[in-house]
């Protein structure tokens, strides 16, 4: 289970770094040791159990920050749901988030303190808490995590609400698991280092980035989405100066960062050390791909880094991806459809469809 690889990451690194949160690619970034995440997991785990019952359900209502993801590992470890959901800045967003409400039958919200004012006239009932106040109540013991099996739910995932009503995905600590291993065998270097500007209330964000960085022990470097949207290339300084070797983003990045390739100049930024940039979430089109790698190619991007998988949330996330065994470049010559088709990776152990 995730508190599991958290606790055994503890034990080996527990000075390293786990996570950080940069404003700006080159400003000081907040940042968390494995030991502290530890510490501000627990902690806040302990105080979550005084308040809720093991399954009860909360809603997770923060910008991109550290503080969502202790919280999401705290309500992991006090056996709780928690359900990522977006910070309402409009008036659609504020019925998403009551949409979410009644369909989740919730016990409660986490946020930071700054939002609950605004949050509360949205709740109702449903109370609101904020994490600061929280984290800062006297203990006098820490409580051990609460036990997980297979089959109980990881978190729930709330997906379509730009299109209808909210629906959300119950993902069980098994599926996670399961998608987490699939998603990291034999495709990520023993030192891994990771970069995410994804939302965490993105499966992509959440699941490919933050879970895959808490299984595998390397350091995840969280950047606010709107920065990389007003400036696409600090995407990338963030991964020369941090060294980071995977990512995963949606396909529009790609394009965007190519349309700023000129602006910069030899020795700008370094991505030698980029080993994977999984590229989904959109359809994918090799003109795109070849156009990205062209472009950074003088900035140390090896060609074939950039690597196309399918997923969607009802699946946890991952669905497919190219053979390890096969090039790039043949998969580059094949139909959309027949390469949509290849290695259909939630069933390993079956045979491949045919059509």
């Amino acid at each position: 289970m995730i508190i599991d690889d958290l606790k055994r990451f503890v034990r080996d690194k527990g000075d390293g770094l786990a996570l950080a949160f940069h404003k700006t690619s080159d400003a000081q970034p907040t940042g968390l040791t494995w030991q502290a995440l530890w510490d501000r997991t627990a902690r806040l785990a302990t105080v979550l159990l005084s308040e809720f019952s093991p399954f009860d359900r909360v809603l997770l209502i923060f910008p991109q920050g550290i503080e969502f993801h202790i919280s999401q590992l705290a309500c992991n470890y006090a056996g709780l749901v928690p359900i990522p959901v977006p910070l309402p800045t409009n008036a659609s967003g504020k019925e998403r988030v009551q949409a979410i409400l009644r369909d989740s039958d919730c016990a409660g919200i986490l946020a930071l303190h700054n939002s609950t004012q605004e949050l509360l006239p949205i709740a109702g009932d449903v109370r609101v808490f904020a994490v600061e106040d929280l984290e800062t109540r006297p203990l006098s013991a820490i409580a051990p995590p609460i036990a997980a099996s297979d089959h109980d739910a990881a978190f729930i995932q709330y997906t379509s609400g730009s299109v209808g009503t909210p629906k959300g995905v119950v993902v069980t600590h098994g599926n996670l698991n399961s998608n987490v291993r699939m998603m990291t065998s034999g495709r990520i270097q023993p030192q891994n280092v990771f970069v995410s500007w994804v939302p965490h209330f993105h499966d992509m964000g959440l699941v490919g980035n933050f879970y895959v960085a808490m299984h595998l022990g390397g350091a995840l470097h969280l950047m606010d989405p709107g920065t990389f949207v007003r400036r696409p290339l600090s995407w990338l300084r963030l991964i020369s100066s941090t060294r980071a070797t995977s990512t995963a983003i949606p396909h529009f990045a790609l394009g965007l960062c190519t349309r700023f390739a000129r602006s910069l100049s030899p020795g700008d930024i370094d991505l030698s050390s980029m080993r994977l940039i999984v590229d989904s979430s959109e359809p994918v089109d090799w003109e795109g791909v070849d156009e990205f790698e062209r472009a950074f190619a003088p900035f140390g991007l090896a060609p074939g880094t950039v690597v196309p998988h399918y997923g969607l949330a009802e699946c946890t996330v991952m669905v497919s991806y190219p053979d390890r065994e096969r090039s790039l470049s043949s998969h580059r010559s094949m139909t959309p459809f027949e390469n949509n088709c290849l290695s259909i990776s939630m069933y390993p152990d079956r045979e491949r469809p045919r059509y």
